[in-house]
Parts: structure tokens; sequence; C-alpha cells
């Protein structure tokens, strides 16, 4: 859902679902630290995002086309 989220922003240019993206980072998060095998991808998503507000896009999407 993540990569979704991100998707319709950057290729579609629709933003509404930036807003739930702390949420459903918060629920892969969580879920992920529950399984040993996936600690290390839940550090490795955790280290990428920081303390960046996700909700906030990084730049305009490109024009569709």
């Amino acid at each position: 859902m993540l990569g979704i989220f991100c998707r319709l922003w950057y290729r579609d240019g629709k933003a509404g679902y930036l807003a739930d993206l702390p949420r459903v980072l918060d629920y892969v998060l969580g879920v992920a630290r529950l399984y040993p095998a996936l600690l290390d991808f839940a550090d490795l998503v955790a280290k990428a995002v920081g303390d960046r507000d996700l909700t906030q896009p990084r730049t305009a999407p490109a024009p569709a086309g």
C-alpha cells in the first residue's frame, strides 16, 4: 500500500492518499516487528523514512503523458 499511495502522487498527481501514509507505515512496521524474519526489513524502512513528514510530498509529480 505504501508504494501504491506514493505512485498515486508521483504518477497521477493524487495527493489525497498521502494523508494515509503515516497510519499505513505504522501498521506495516508494527506487523513486521512481530516476525523475527522481518525485523531487518522494518529497520530498513524506518531508517529510510526517518522523521520525514510523509503527508507532505517531496516534489510536484511529473505531468502525465
